[in-house]
């Protein structure tokens, strides 16, 4: 009985000398980021079939007037509305809409939106999609802008696809301006997508350093089982 409890005594102090020598790795730090508004283009509320609504908060633009992005509530990932963007009507034309928001300078952002294709008005060839941020300085000027990925006349008309960019904003940004583009080359008039369900977040660096932690593992552990006896079914 002795040997036994002299022996837990030996286990628990040793642990105990682990415990306190070892660091603890934290939670990487956050880094906070303004919610985009209308993110899911609820607003202003739909009460005809066209894309005749801009939504809130959003700024739109197209190469040609006349060419609209709106609200629709013809589709939707979530909610009851979505962003539609319907070709443009001419060669060589864009459309867009963005969101202004302020960032911290050097630190990592990221910007995500849901889209999927029209199956009764595929996307022509030369018809692309696309996201990303342009890094503006506080007189408004673009610094520089980091491109995501593109879809084309193969996105999928029946699952949402998640499209996501990301970059670091400049030592001298004070704004991010995340932008959904339609780019017509030689197809005008064919094509319509939809987004949803956008977001902006701030990204954690990926290296976080060591710290030590008064509260771990084998505190927990020893809090536990303190004054009980060492058993051959117990595991950790």
């Amino acid at each position: 009985m002795g040997n036994r409890m002299t022996a837990w005594g030996a286990l628990i102090g040793g642990a105990l000398a682990i415990a306190s020598a070892a660091p603890v790795f934290s939670q990487q730090p956050s880094v906070e980021a303004p919610p985009l508004l209308n993110a899911s283009f609820e607003s202003p509320e739909v009460t005809t079939p066209e894309n005749d609504f801009p939504p809130e908060n959003w700024s739109c633009f197209a190469s040609k007037p006349g060419d609209k992005v709106g609200c629709t509530a013809k589709v939707k990932r979530t909610g009851s509305q979505s962003l539609v963007f319907k070709a443009p009507s001419a060669a060589n034309g864009f459309e867009g809409a963005s969101q202004e928001i302020v960032v911290t300078p050097s630190n990592r952002y990221g910007f995500t939106a849901y889209v999927i294709g029209d199956g009764s008005d595929k996307l022509g060839a030369g018809s692309i999609g696309q996201v990303h941020i342009e890094w503006r300085s506080a007189d408004g000027k673009e610094i520089s802008r980091v491109y995501g990925p593109t879809w084309d006349l193969n996105i999928s008309s029946t699952r949402w696809e998640r499209f996501f960019v990301e970059g670091d904003a400049p030592g001298n940004a004070a704004s991010g301006l995340v932008v959904i583009m339609f780019y017509s080359k030689s197809s005008p008039g064919n094509g319509t997508f939809y987004v949803d369900d956008c977001e902006f977040i701030g990204i954690p660096p990926k290296n976080a350093s060591p710290r030590r932690d008064s509260s771990t593992r084998m505190s927990g552990f020893l809090k536990t089982n303190s004054g009980s006896r060492p058993s051959r079914s117990e595991s950790r």
